[in-house]
């Protein structure tokens, strides 16, 4: 029910077949945190540096995409 209040997104990292669904407030906190990054117009290295922090939840192998 959460992600219906909140909204969810699935993160996929394609070149180590991993996905993400998030879900709920931290769905909350990750939409905040990207309309920040794009605020401030960032970089390539940038913006992998701010989907670094969640490869520690893609845990889902990525079979067919």
């Amino acid at each position: 029910h959460e992600a219906l209040r909140f909204g969810g997104y699935e993160i996929t990292d394609k070149s180590v077949r991993r996905e993400w669904f998030i879900g709920g407030p931290q769905a909350v906190d990750f939409r905040h945190g990207v309309s920040e990054l794009i605020a401030s117009e960032p970089s390539m290295e940038e913006i992998d540096e701010f989907l670094a922090q969640y490869d520690g939840y893609m845990g889902q192998k990525v079979y067919l995409h």
